[in-house]
């Protein structure tokens, strides 16, 4: 659903705190260029908090500045749904969807997000409400939005910095009620879809559908790995640890000792199995959390096996990823908080959420402010736990010698 560029020529007047000139408008796959005889201009898709048509004019606003387009005449529409669409094909960059919708329609939407106090803060337009007495934040948001299905996920596409990307892997409820359908998240979170009209089936099944389909995707990933399983163990397995998702080896060993062990033979084959070895020694190694990841593009189809290696003493977790031998191996060492569970959900929702783009999680605020950067700054603004994830990095080791990472990664968690 990739954008091609402005396919009309736009001439309008421009009006803001920095500008007010006549400028030609072209629409590209990243931006806005706003071209004036003396002063051009380039709107990032990624600095934009919000467009919409107001009257006879077109109002994009930025963090910085509120532009207002007139005397576009009769193009008027076709300029907002040109922009609207190549922002879409944009945000859908940086929420990593890819494919086509199986469903799609325009409609009203409604959210909820509890917060962690690491990441209270919420996007620009969301509105921040006080939850109980400990003091808990929640995002919460309304408006209008197109709304799509796709294989592994609901995308929520409002005229701002408001989009989410719903994921079916931590989906624990679907509820229908009057012209309206509400998806509940692991977390707590809650997205409803309000006055669908008749749409409000099709959406339904959907989603119904791929939730469906998700569920037998998961079931099997883990009877190929481990045959022996009964149905019952299968079920409960796929279900606590979808394609990605980091779970300790202890909940493995509670539901099915050969699934750990299976596990454990193909930690053992990889490039990742001393890693493992020293986390298990500095680590309870039931508390190990261990995750696989089948078929990422860049790595030639491979598993990724990564692990989240919890202190025994300190709120503080060690995350290795496990590629293939091109890629340079690091281990992100993170400050926890309190709630280690907490974190690991987080942690979890993110790299399903960024497809395992790991730079995502690391990269320098410097760095995440380029403009080769600005699909993961985009993805930082729509996510609070990645917000919040980043904020906890407390450190990165190198794989320089066996010794010297052992001492650094061991002066972190011991």
């Amino acid at each position: 659903m990739a954008f091609e560029g402005s396919k009309l020529d736009y001439v309008a007047q421009v009006d803001s705190q920095s500008l007010k000139d006549e400028a030609k408008l072209s629409i590209s796959e990243d931006g806005l260029a706003v071209t004036t005889l003396f002063n051009p201009l380039f709107i990032d898709f990624a600095d934009i908090v919000s467009f919409e048509k107001q009257g006879y004019c077109a109002v994009v606003v930025t963090g910085t500045d509120r532009l207002t387009f007139s005397s576009l005449g009769n193009l008027l529409d076709a300029f907002c749904l040109e922009l609207q669409t190549a922002f879409n094909a944009r945000v859908r960059k940086a929420l990593f969807i890819s494919g086509d919708p199986c469903f799609e329609a325009e409609g009203e939407f409604e959210y909820a997000e509890p917060q962690s106090a690491a990441g209270a803060q919420t996007a620009a337009g969301a509105q921040q409400t006080a939850a109980g007495a400990a003091g808990a934040q929640q995002a919460t948001a309304r408006g209008q939005a197109r709304i799509e299905v796709y294989d592994d996920c609901v995308c929520l596409l409002p005229p701002d910095n408001r989009a989410r990307r719903i994921p079916f892997a931590f989906m624990t409820g679907l509820q229908k009620g009057n012209f309206e359908l509400t998806l509940t998240l692991n977390g707590g979170e809650q997205y409803s879809f309000i006055r669908l009209g008749a749409n409000t089936d099709a959406f339904e099944a959907s989603i119904r559908a791929r939730l469906h389909a998700w569920r037998e995707d998961a079931l099997d990933a883990v009877h190929k790995l481990d045959g022996s399983l009964s149905q019952t163990q299968l079920a409960a397995l796929a279900t606590l640890m979808p394609q990605g998702v980091a779970v300790s080896a202890g909940q493995m060993a509670a539901i099915a000792p050969s699934y750990l062990a299976a596990v454990e033979a193909q930690i053992a084959a990889s490039r990742a199995a001393d890693t493992y070895a020293a986390f298990k020694e500095i680590c309870a190694p039931d508390e190990i959390c261990i995750g696989m990841k089948t078929n990422l593009a860049g790595e030639q189809e491979e598993n990724i096996l990564w692990f989240i290696a919890p202190s025994k003493t300190k709120p503080t977790a060690a995350v290795e990823f496990a590629v293939d031998e091109d890629t340079a191996a690091a281990t992100f060492v993170y400050n926890t908080g309190s709630d280690r569970a907490d974190f690991i959900r987080r942690l979890n929702r993110v790299m399903e959420a960024i497809d395992f783009h790991r730079e995502v999680i690391s990269l320098p605020d410097d760095q995440l402010a380029s403009a080769e950067n600005a699909s993961y700054r985009m993805a930082v603004k729509r996510n609070a736990a990645l917000r919040s994830i980043r904020e906890s990095l407390a450190g990165r080791v190198i794989h320089s010698s066996p010794d010297a990472w052992t001492t650094t990664v061991r002066s972190y968690l011991c």
